[in-house]
């Protein structure tokens, strides 16, 4: 028994140190009661009739509980019980578990609150007491304020939720995790209309088992698939990234819900790379380093996980689509578009196929649309399917099931779909495009082992979306998570000892030391320097303040550009010197810079922000000054390839400005993924003495690239 056992670790539970508290054999209730509506009560039922092995209710009042026999204390039950469910006050919360740790008791899942939940330096307190008596006394903890947790396949529902003893358990193949107990069982209220879980397993405040934990033993379970993760926040980013991980090598699939996604403006960003990196994007660049799949609606992530689950590797990147609505299809053309979801024409031979099974006044292409006549000749759906299912061309089909009605033909139309799904090894979705949500049909739907089940066509392609992305990426995925995950613990090389803004010159030396092309530029004193220095480089020029006080020059009107002449650089001096003294605060001015003048090109903004949980990130963006408006931004782990820079690149929005446009010349993106790589080592390699890296705007040509604008925010993040 480890008596030293650290608040902290770095490694998630194994699979085995939670088997007595997943997996348990023996459970006892500590607070058991036959009060209707108690916490003790409804667990007793919800397991009573249900769960196979050995209960032992305890409560010192009682001799019986529901006619088990009722124990007076902890020390009055038997030895080496696996789980202990522990119903009383927070103040006994610790002595509870010590006397179960004493007793042999493995485990022990915590309902009661008044912990952390409260924010109160005594209540968190208390939590973290609890937490070095469970490391110390080697005994693993859920919660507290933890509603429970529920293992499908043995039965086993280990939570006070009323409903629970109704609910009809069918094992499936998806693992659910969640931080939230009440939004992870909104999730596994699905087993009403058939969908299988193998597991529903919240934390609470997770004093001790965490989500990493939870996911780490849903690798190794035997029955689980793929696994559903909803959390709100992380104490240990690091530790759910080796679970990911091994969920990424196991070809077990990932799907996160990050609650709480949006975040208000950053006052304390001094870079528009400061502003667009946020917590949310540096998860959700961490979450898919490693192979996890992030959906941004709750309500999809039953749907995109079990789809995942069921469906092998793609044999193709083709998706098929029957209907019996012209307008459906036509509907699944645009949203597979908007999800890069392709849906190539037929093969001739899938063609003549369709034009024996569709009628003349319905398409006999891709979609498919079987019209009305499909309503009494259900078996169309069926070959249809089969037609689809034979081209090579596809690797998905999707059934949109416009109508519900028809009652006994609609269920044998549904039947009819199913057995031709288990005739194919390629996965088929049906997408129930009905508010009758429960209409004739459904059920079978729901409930098949083959079949996923959509109540959205956008979420159906874009989980057809993340799936061909999770197999076409997991190869070198796998490859590169380790340094990533090795990257988040590693000591910075360097340092930059000092805090705050560097100035625009000293910003592009250090990148420049990196490798980045930067202007050609000096810094003048007087107007009349700044002519000699203009003619030396070449005109025509751009004119700078020189201040570190001034972040944002262009919105400061002291940024002038296409200087064309002597003249012009004078008159442009003495403009900016007047705008400077108008600026508020007195910023500290050391004089104008003169530049080179980039000519014209597509304006990318490359950036680089210290994360406190996951260390630095890189950044690229189309936009230059309209970055923040825009929003066309891939944020990444730093340090990034140059090859995982150019996914970068071709991930954005706006690439299509980049390869020749309407007849603009094509963009050397390779010039800017070297530049986006060298970034992302330089943050990598500072570390967190670099607050953010701007470089903006990095004016990219045909010819190559070169960081026009540079700002370095030195020192540790802001608190």
């Amino acid at each position: 028994m480890n008596r030293t056992a650290p608040i902290t670790r770095s490694q998630p539970y194994s699979h085995s140190d939670l088997r007595r508290l997943i997996a348990p054999s023996s459970i006892a209730i500590i607070g058991a009661s036959e009060t209707i509506g108690s916490f003790g009560a409804n667990t007793i039922a919800n397991l009573r009739g249900k769960f196979a092995g050995a209960l032992y209710p305890v409560n010192p009042k009682r001799t019986s509980v529901f006619g088990e026999r009722c124990y007076p204390a902890v020390s009055s039950l038997p030895e080496n019980i696996d789980c202990a469910v522990v119903i009383v006050p927070a103040p006994q919360v610790e002595q509870t578990l010590k006397e179960c740790s004493q007793r042999g008791i493995g485990s022990a899942i915590v309902y009661s609150s008044g912990f952390a939940e409260l924010g109160t330096m005594d209540a968190i307190s208390a939590q973290e007491a609890v937490t070095r008596l469970a490391r110390s006394q080697d005994i693993r903890v859920i919660g507290p304020n933890c509603i429970g947790i529920a293992n499908v396949g043995l039965r086993l529902g280990l939570t006070f939720m009323p409903s629970f003893e109704d609910l009809p358990l069918k094992p499936g193949p998806v693992g659910i995790v969640t931080q939230s107990g009440a939004l992870g069982y909104m999730l596994l209220q699905a087993m009403r209309r058939g969908v299988g879980f193998s597991h529903w397993l919240t934390t609470g405040n997770a004093c001790d088992v965490d989500v990493a934990d939870l996911v780490n033993y849903l690798v190794d379970d035997e029955g689980t698939r793929a696994i559903a993760c909803s959390f709100e926040g992380l104490a240990n980013p690091d530790r759910f990234l080796i679970a990911a991980r091994r969920a990424l090598v196991a070809g077990k699939p990932l799907v996160v819900f990050k609650v709480g996604q949006t975040e208000a403006s950053k006052a304390a960003a001094l870079s528009h790379t400061g502003s667009l990196i946020g917590s949310a994007a540096a998860y959700r660049a961490a979450l898919e380093s490693v192979g996890a799949l992030v959906v941004e609606d709750f309500e999809g992530i039953v749907e995109t996980v079990n789809f995942l689950a069921k469906a092998r590797p793609p044999e193709a990147a083709g998706a098929a689509v029957i209907t019996m609505s012209g307008g459906a299809g036509i509907m699944a053309l645009d949203i597979a578009d908007d999800a890069a979801v392709n849906m190539p024409p037929p093969a001739e031979k899938t063609r003549r196929r369709l034009t024996d099974i569709v009628p003349a006044f319905g398409s006999a292409n891709n979609p498919a649309d079987l019209t009305g006549e499909s309503i009494r000749s259900p078996s169309m759906y069926g070959d249809a399917l089969h037609a689809f299912a034979d081209d090579p061309g596809y690797g998905s089909i999707v059934v949109i099931m416009a109508s519900g009605g028809y009652g006994q033909m609609a269920s044998e139309r549904a039947r009819m779909i199913e057995e031709a799904a288990r005739q194919t090894a390629k996965p088929v979705a049906i997408v129930w495009m009905n508010e009758w949500l429960e209409g004739p049909g459904s059920e079978t739907y729901d409930s098949s082992s083959v079949l996923s089940s959509f109540r959205s066509l956008r979420r159906c392609m874009q989980a057809i979306a993340a799936w061909q992305e999770y197999h076409a990426r997991r190869p070198a995925l796998i490859e590169r998570s380790l340094s990533a995950i090795e990257g988040r613990t590693a000591r910075p090389r360097l340092r930059l000892a000092s805090r705050g803004a560097l100035t625009e010159r000293q910003s592009k030396e250090y990148i420049a030391a990196y490798g980045v092309r930067v202007t050609r530029e000096e810094l003048s004193t007087s107007a009349e320097e700044a002519v000699a220095m203009a003619a030396r480089i070449g005109y025509p020029v751009v004119l700078k303040a020189e201040s570190a006080d001034i972040p944002h020059k262009s919105d400061s009107g002291v940024v002038l550009l296409n200087l064309a002449n002597g003249d012009a650089v004078r008159s442009a001096w003495r403009q900016i010197e007047t705008a400077v003294s108008k600026i508020s605060g007195h910023p500290r001015f050391a004089g104008i810079v003169v530049q080179e003048m980039i000519g014209a090109g597509t304006e990318v903004i490359v950036g680089a922000r210290y994360d406190e949980q996951f260390g630095p990130l890189v950044s690229c963006g189309i936009g230059g000054i309209a970055v923040e408006v825009l929003r066309d931004v891939a944020v990444a782990l730093a340090p990034v390839s140059e090859d995982q820079a150019l996914e970068m690149i071709h991930s954005l929005k706006g690439f299509r400005l980049l390869t020749g446009f309407r007849g603009s010349p094509p963009m050397d993106v390779v010039a800017l993924a070297k530049i986006v790589s060298r970034i992302s080592s330089f943050a990598y390699d500072y570390g967190d003495s670099v607050r953010e890296i701007d470089v903006n705007p990095v004016i990219l040509r045909s010819d190559g690239a070169t960081a026009v604008d540079a700002l370095i925010v030195t020192g540790p993040p802001e608190s």
